[in-house]
Parts: C-alpha cells; sequence; structure tokens
C-alpha cells in the first residue's frame, strides 16, 4: 500500500537533539520548535522510554496510512508537523523492526568553534548549549546512556546500527569515553570541526569502512575559515583531516561539506582551492548547503545564495565531482539550476 511518511519513521530512526532539559526521544531530522514534533519525554524508565518510542511510531504510522486514504479522518494528532515537511512523501515503504540510525545530538556539550551561521555559538546561546555543567546536566545524559544500553540489551538496536554523533564536538566532549563505549566498532558519522585529532575517531575509521568524518569545511582558504570559524587553525584542520584520510579504508569516509555564505566564501580563491581540497582526499562527492534559514527568510540573501550556488557548482561540475543538495529546497535548487544555465 503507497501512504505518506518518511524514511526516519518507517526505518526507526531515533534522535536525540536540541536542548537536553526538553528531554525528548523523537524521530524527526528538523530542528523544529514548534511543539507538535511527535515526541517521547525522557525518563530514567528505559523500558517505558523504549515501549513509549514504539507506540508512538505505530500511531505515526497508523495516522499516516489514515491520511493517505480515499476517507481521511478530520484532524491530525500526531502528523500534524509531518505534514508540512519536504520529507514526508508518498512511497511503497518498507518497515523496520529494529533501530536502525541513532544521532546523538543533545546540548549542552562543548564546542571551540564559533561558526557564524551557527544559532547557539554566539550571544547567551552559547552558555545555553556549549557550557556543560555534570551536577545540573548529568542526570539528562545517564537517562540516555540507559535508554540505549538497554535498548541494545534487548536487541531494539540493529545489527547494522548507523550512529550519528553530533553532540557540540567529540574530540572535547565530557562523555567522550561513554560515547566510544556505546559505539565499539558499529558504523559512525562524526561531526567535527577538525580542530583537535581524536585517536577513537581514527580507530574507528580503521574498524568500519562505513564510518566517516563529517566536516564542514566552508572555505578554501585560512582567511575565510577564520572569518568563519573564528579560530586561525585553519592548517592544523587540515593536516587532521589528512591524518583521519590515512587511518580510513576508502576516500569517501572523509565527508566534506560547503555552506554557501555570499559574500564571505563566494569569491574565486575559496572555490578553487576548496576543490582543490576534495581533490586530496579523493571525494567523489561533497554536500553543499545554504546558511539556513537566513538564505530561505531574506530575499536579497536568498538571491545572493543562488548565483553564489551556481558559481561552485559550476566549478565542481568543471572537475567532475559530484554534489550533494544538502538543505536547499526544490525550488532554490530550480533557482540554482536555471541561473547555471544563463552563466
Amino acid at each position: 500500500m503507497k501512504f505518506y511518511s518518511c524514511n526516519h519513521v518507517q526505518h526507526f530512526y531515533l534522535k536525540f537533539a536540541g536542548h537536553i532539559s526538553d528531554a525528548q526521544l523523537r524521530y524527526c531530522c528538523i530542528p523544529v520548535k514548534d511543539k507538535l514534533l511527535p515526541n517521547v519525554l525522557l525518563t530514567k524508565n528505559y523500558k517505558k522510554n523504549l515501549n513509549g518510542l514504539i507506540e508512538l511510531r505505530k500511531s505515526i504510522i497508523h495516522e499516516n496510512m489514515a491520511f493517505s486514504s480515499p476517507n481521511p479522518p478530520s484532524e491530525r494528532k500526531f502528523t500534524k508537523t509531518c505534514a508540512d515537511c519536504r520529507f514526508y512523501r508518498l512511497a511503497e515503504w518498507g518497515e523496520s523492526s529494529t533501530i536502525t540510525d541513532v544521532e546523538f545530538g543533545m546540548y549542552p556539550a562543548p564546542c571551540q568553534s564559533w561558526c557564524v551561521y551557527c544559532g547557539v555559538a554566539h550571544g547567551e546561546n552559547r552558555k545555553k548549549f556549549f557550557h556543560f555543567d555534570e551536577q545540573e546536566h548529568g542526570e539528562y545524559y545517564e537517562a540516555i546512556f540507559g535508554t540505549l544500553q538497554y535498548a541494545k540489551r534487548t536487541r531494539l538496536l540493529s545489527n547494522k546500527i548507523f550512529w550519528k554523533i553530533s553532540s557540540g564536538e567529540y574530540s572535547v566532549h565530557p562523555y567522550k569515553k561513554e560515547i566510544a563505549d556505546l559505539i565499539g566498532c558499529d558504523a559512525a558519522m562524526w561531526y567535527t570541526n577538525a580542530f583537535v585529532y581524536d585517536d577513537y575517531i581514527a580507530t574507528n575509521l580503521k574498524a568500519n569502512p562505513n564510518s566517516l568524518v563529517y566536516v564542514s569545511i566552508d572555505c578554501g582558504t585560512a582567511e575565510t575559515w577564520e572569518k568563519v570559524k573564528g579560530h586561525d587553525n585553519f592548517h592544523n584542520a587540515m593536516d587532521n583531516l589528512i591524518d583521519y584520510s590515512c587511518q580510513a579504508t576508502h576516500p569517501n569516509q572523509i565527508y566534506l561539506k560547503y555552506i554557501v555564505l555570499p559574500e564571505i566564501n563566494d569569491n574565486e580563491a575559496d572555490i578553487t582551492n576548496f576543490v582543490e581540497i576534495i581533490k586530496i582526499f579523493k571525494a567523489n562527492r561533497v554536500e553543499i548547503s545554504p546558511n539556513e534559514p537566513m538564505a530561505f527568510n531574506d530575499g536579497d540573501y536568498g538571491r545572493k545564495t543562488v548565483i553564489a550556488t551556481a558559481k561552485l557548482l559550476s566549478k565542481l561540475h568543471a572537475n567532475n565531482i559530484q554534489f550533494y543538495w544538502g538543505r536547499f529546497p526544490q525550488n532554490m535548487q530550480n533557482e540554482v539550476i536555471e541561473h547555471i544555465k544563463s552563466m
């Protein structure tokens, strides 16, 4: 039967995200503040947490099927936010009985970077999201680790589980050992700024060919790196990535991203040198993303983003480098393509 849903629900994703005081388990991959997002409150009762998640998923799938029928109900209870999501689509969905992906992305968790596009790296948000206090926040982390360890013991985690570690910067995380012990040799995506080389990340890359380092470079020059990241350590970060690549078993384990920042990183030097960096790591695909939400909410900035992205993609195409659209909405993708045609 065809019905509307998304990969995260059907393939049983588990996401710990946002500020830890919200104490939520959810499926959604989109950072939405709307409390209508389907979620389960995190408690110290690990079995209750997981049973609540399983029942929530059943309810979401049942409602999705009902609203995909010729005579849908009059009101949504669980999927009000889902219905407007760009990942919500009509398909012949399969269904996983075990959790296939876990994103470990909660805050507060420390990060040394001051990325200009980061919504939590500046002002009062920096203290709220980056300052970890064991006495204040430790019990929440313990509940998360307990829930995940219970899921492992009860075989609710798939034997092909994929982890996404995006909680601050792993290399300086206060629970880095606990995270490492939980993951072991499982496949994992390590979101990192590459400021610090971490032995466990390197060990995991070597142990599992499906693991990868995910780094948003956003530049091709040391000068722009400092503007974007707030640190003068471009060459050190590149050296760390080279060291990681030496531990990897294939080039695609170094995953490069470029957030398009008009009038910051859309110049010829950054774009040309970014292409050279891609060649160093022999990556066959990179991710290109907009500076959200600014690229969507500011008309002039959005137009500049389209022009800058077209310039970047033209250079990638000329060098036979494939790309992934990241979080570009379809209408902006179309505008970029049309602009490339007019160049």
